[in-house]
């Protein structure tokens, strides 16, 4: 792993991380889990997105973004 310097430069670390150059190995998921998973992705289109976001993707409603304003301001 490459040092990180004493300014706190984090950008080393974040390359590994975006690269997953250390990555563990990928693990099975069981059946069981898959299966549970997959209804919860299913079970997701179930419901409509609430009328009040809007419909640009450029913001987080958890963030505060322009995604999380109301319709009309």
């Amino acid at each position: 792993m490459p040092a990180v310097d004493e300014r706190g430069d984090a950008r080393a670390l974040l390359q590994i991380q975006r690269s997953g150059a250390q990555a563990g190995p990928g693990l099975p998921m069981t059946g069981e889990q898959a299966a549970l998973g997959y209804e919860r992705y299913l079970e997701s289109f179930r419901y409509a997105i609430p009328e009040f976001f809007t419909s640009q993707a450029t913001g987080s409603p958890l963030r505060g973004g322009s995604g999380s304003q109301a319709l009309g301001q």
